[in-house]
């Protein structure tokens, strides 16, 4: 008689087991090993592997209900079926190996990218990648915001060397199809209106508010180069020159849209001066030698489902 496996080794075995992509029953059924099989008796009608199986397909089922949950509106595009072959296909190629389950679908995105011809849908690797965008930016460290109104009194000239610091939630995303409205609708589009779509490259800024709603914004056109100037360091005036920024026609446009991004919280301080400023940003402090933000707020709990729009 074989003796009884050591606690540390039947644990690994069950985890492999239980977490087998293939299934638990089939993972049982390809175990060679006596000392393990025997361990798991028959009850009734059910064999080991039809016992290990319920824990096996309950593992799997969660990490499905946890990419849906995340990724809704990927998940209302396909439909619940296609979904949970899509999940299984890629859980089978990247299984879970995280602690936390709301990082299982990182990779989802390149791997709908490596297969151009799941689903109907040539959208749908941009539409992963925008809104694992948004769960990360959800997810994201907590930053202060700037307070509008502590600034609007800097005279223009004050504004010319300003630098910005972006809130820790802000996502850049560059994206061949437009797929920002549709992700806001949860993907409750009809087939319709889908197949209507067409391939347009946009730029877009994801970001969490002051209120922990997500917001994912399509940047104006011409304005992406001044944006990522400013989340470079750049000083303001340099960013908007016509070597970074937009045309002058669309100059009040860029402005509406900066102005934007300062109300909902998007940048979390101004920092005005030259070579004293940069001193500030170093020690994370504005130029005058106090906190230009204000608080976003803490606490998340009840807003996850609700806000992401």
């Amino acid at each position: 008689m074989s003796p009884a496996p050591a606690l540390a080794e039947l644990q690994r075995w069950m985890k492999r087991a239980l977490t087998d992509p293939r299934g638990a029953a089939n993972a049982f059924a390809r175990e060679r090993r006596k000392r393990f099989r025997s361990l798991i008796p028959v009850q009734g009608a059910l064999g080991p592997g039809d016992r290990l199986a319920i824990y096996g397909d309950g593992y799997f089922a969660r990490l499905t209900d946890c990419l849906g949950h995340n990724l809704p509106a990927l998940k209302n595009v396909l439909g619940d079926s296609a979904f949970e072959s899509l999940a299984k296909s890629y859980l089978t190629k990247h299984p879970s190996t995280f602690r936390s389950v709301d990082e299982v679908g990182h990779r989802l995105p390149e791997f709908l990218a490596a297969r151009p011809n799941f689903g109907p849908w040539k959208f749908l690797p941009d539409l992963a990648r925008l809104e694992w965008a948004c769960h990360r930016a959800f997810y994201a460290d907590d930053g202060l915001a700037v307070d509008p109104t502590a600034v609007s009194s800097r005279p223009p000239s004050d504004w010319e060397n300003a630098r910005l610091v972006f809130s820790p939630s802000v996502r850049w995303i560059r994206l061949r199809w437009p797929v920002i409205a549709l992700w806001r609708e949860e993907g409750r589009w009809p087939r319709k209106r889908l197949k209507r779509l067409r391939p347009r490259t946009v730029e877009g800024l994801v970001f969490r508010n002051r209120e922990f709603q997500v917001r994912a914004w399509e940047i104006p056109p011409g304005a992406g180069p001044a944006l990522r100037a400013l989340a470079r360091g750049t000083p303001l005036g340099k960013a908007l020159n016509a070597k970074h920024g937009a045309p002058p026609r669309r100059a009040g446009l860029f402005g509406a849209f900066f102005q934007r991004l300062m109300e909902e919280g998007a940048i979390e301080r101004v920092i005005f001066g030259g070579a004293r400023g940069a001193a500030a940003r170093r020690r994370g402090r504005s130029s005058d030698g106090t906190n230009q933000g204000s608080s976003a707020g803490s606490g998340r709990s009840g807003l996850r489902t609700t806000a992401m729009r």
